[in-house]
């Protein structure tokens, strides 16, 4: 593993820090068959907005997105030799 590709991971792993401290959060609205969201923005995880709930399809699709993006380049930037 070269240092291009130790720094990608650990940049991959501060972002991931960052998104689990300030996740996103959203209020669920109406009867349980039909539920409307509103989007809160993110905020600190020790202090939630209101009534607001952890919006965790949103995290888990970040996070999924951040690990391709960095295992993409992990093995874009492996050495030729």
């Amino acid at each position: 593993m070269n240092t291009k590709q130790k720094l990608v991971i650990w940049l991959g792993i501060v972002f991931i820090v960052v998104m689990m401290l300030f996740p996103p959060w959203a209020i669920y609205y109406g009867p349980e068959v039909r539920v409307a969201k509103m989007v809160q923005g993110y905020h600190f995880f020790g202090s939630p907005p209101g009534l607001g709930v952890l919006d965790l399809p949103r995290l888990l699709i970040q996070l999924v997105a951040v690990c391709l993006v960095v295992g993409g380049l992990v093995l874009a930037l492996k050495d030729r030799s």
